[in-house]
């Protein structure tokens, strides 16, 4: 039985019953990264934190709050503060907590090594009020519930379209070399949309975004906010800026035309961007996912995790989903109840890629 699983997983183990947050943060006077709290919840919403995290000479006050604030907001901010998620029993709660450090000390942040060099546009400020993470009692609670500086917290329903426009703009830009990817860093305590070389699908990373709420952009050696993509008047400036740090070369006058696999994933981010009108939140996963789950053509196909597909469906009672749609590198939208569709030779010409969203799965829009 293995003694924690990370937070993302879809098929959740029972046996581990405990939910485990761990704050890591920025060390002053030591390594550059590692972990400053952790707490643990039980199945009845008992939060408590972790024996030694943080050290006896500091205390954490209203656990619950801060509980209920981190799982809100989703993660940190990457600057200066981040936070990582797992299941657990108790019992393994600090030598998850020690993997971690250990993990962190050893290697830096997950998505990149941390920078104290300014972006092109000011980092939004730590809610702690430092460059050093601090305790947080209900009166800073209070203080960052009032807060409206764009960026800082986005839902995780609008983190994860915005992110998908981020990656398929990228890859629009190069639809030949580049194929996004879901990546678990830290052992699967972070869950990132990864812009890698399609050729090898995932064996060189380009780019790395934190879909839960971090905010952060891994590209090369440094950190960057990803929704500063959204303020800047002409986002190509965002782009060439990732496509710099990760050493592609900027496109030279009109985009390239759409190849099977863009076309894929830009039909995923405008699906994922029309599903915000829905009742019921949709989500994305990449790979396959399970073989009894899959539809009749795709049972074999390849294992759970196959980087050339991404599955979607709405969020289910157990807060994984039911998937609907397979969608694959080679362009072609998978059901399990209806025909396959291909989506070069069912795009018009001229058309919008709403158009073909539309055009494609009508009755599963909002």
């Amino acid at each position: 039985m293995d003694k924690w699983q990370r937070r993302f997983d879809e098929v959740h183990d029972a046996s581990l019953t405990h939910e485990l947050l761990v704050l890591e943060g920025a060390i002053p006077d030591g390594p550059s990264w590692g972990v400053r709290y952790a707490l643990i919840k039980s199945p009845d919403g008992g939060v408590r934190a972790v024996q030694g995290w943080p050290p006896p000479s500091e205390q954490l006050n209203n656990l619950e709050g801060l509980w209920d604030y981190w799982a809100d907001k989703g993660g940190g901010n990457g600057y200066n503060h981040e936070v990582a998620w797992c299941w657990t029993r108790p019992e393994y709660a600090d030598e998850a907590v020690q993997h971690i450090e250990q993990t962190l000390r050893a290697e830096g942040h997950p998505l990149g090594a941390s920078t104290t060099s300014e972006p092109t546009q000011q980092p939004i400020r730590a809610s702690m009020g430092s460059d050093a993470p601090t305790v947080l009692d209900q009166a800073d609670l209070d203080e960052v519930s009032e807060e409206t500086e764009p960026g800082w917290s986005v839902p995780k329903d609008i983190a994860d379209v915005l992110i998908w426009q981020v990656a398929s703009q990228l890859i629009r830009r190069h639809p030949h070399d580049l194929w996004a990817i879901n990546t678990f860093p830290l052992d699967g305590f972070y869950d990132c949309l990864s812009v890698v070389d399609q050729a090898t699908m995932g064996q060189r990373v380009h780019v790395q975004l934190n879909r839960h709420g971090t905010s952060v952009a891994g590209a090369g050696p440094t950190l960057r906010q990803w929704p500063f993509y959204w303020h800047d008047q002409d986002r190509r400036t965002w782009l060439r800026h990732l496509e710099q740090q990760a050493g592609l070369e900027e496109p030279r006058g009109a985009l390239p035309p759409s190849t099977a696999a863009s076309l894929a994933l830009r039909w995923i981010a405008q699906f994922m961007a029309l599903q915000l009108a829905s009742r019921v939140p949709w989500r994305s996963f990449g790979g396959l996912g399970p073989i009894e789950a899959r539809p009749q053509a795709l049972r074999e196909s390849g294992p759970d995790d196959d980087p050339r597909f991404w599955r979607i469906g709405p969020v289910n009672t157990a807060a994984f989903i039911d998937p609907s749609i397979w969608v694959s590198v080679a362009g072609q939208l998978f059901f399990s109840d209806q025909p396959s569709v291909d989506l070069m030779s069912s795009r018009r010409p001229g058309t919008p890629i709403s158009a073909l969203v539309a055009q494609t799965v009508p009755r599963l829009l909002p």
